[in-house]
């Protein structure tokens, strides 16, 4: 399967799952993630996508200390807008396939144990766009994604009107692809530690 060659420079998620681990899914209940298993999720590769994936990641590395490795449904995740407003849908289900995090209708769990279900909220009372919470230690971090203050290339409006009414040559295909792809970089590898793009405050 041929993608962007940027995707394989992008930071993978590494958790443990116990319920992986119980049942003999992953050995020793690791399992990796990366920013290619969103993609194939949600079927494309945009700045939502890839906010929900870098969120996650600034998520873990500040609920978790160096050297432990993050439990996948170990952590609970409140969305401030409804589900079906804007992009809180998607970048949820993002969330939800990395941390393991699932709404009503998630894993029930196993014999009483790791369950995943009601885990993740959405329409929530906080100033934060996004709030996780370590279910055991209960440390928080509130996450607030600004893509806005990245801007893309001014031509990609235009030449996705072109592309959708089947107007565009193969040169302008091209070039909607280049420069859509280099925003998506440049929030996933360029500025994933820029504090105006993510930030994020530990409570």
């Amino acid at each position: 399967m041929n993608y962007p060659n940027f995707y394989d420079h992008i930071e993978k998620i590494r958790l443990y799952d116990p319920l992986g681990d119980v049942l003999g899914n992953f050995a020793d209940g690791l399992v990796e993630y990366s920013f290619l298993d969103a993609v194939k999720l949600t079927g494309h590769g945009c700045p939502t996508v890839a906010g929900a994936y870098m969120i996650c990641v600034h998520a873990l590395k500040n609920l978790y200390d160096e050297g432990e490795i993050p439990i996948r449904g170990g952590v609970e995740v409140l969305i401030r807008g409804r589900e079906n407003e804007g992009v809180n849908g998607v970048m949820g289900s993002v969330i939800s396939l990395i941390l393991g995090s699932s709404g009503p209708g998630g894993f029930k769990g196993l014999g009483g144990m790791y369950g995943r279900n009601n885990l993740l909220h959405f329409g929530q009372a906080q100033e934060s766009q996004f709030l996780f919470k370590r279910l055991d230690s209960k440390r928080s971090v509130n996450i607030n994604y600004h893509p806005e203050s990245l801007s893309g290339d001014p031509r990609v409006s235009m030449l996705i009107k072109k592309v959708l009414i089947n107007e565009s040559n193969s040169s302008e295909k091209k070039l909607l692809h280049e420069l859509w792809n280099l925003r998506v970089e440049k929030l996933l590898i360029h500025h994933q530690y820029d504090k105006n793009v993510y930030v994020c405050n530990v409570e």
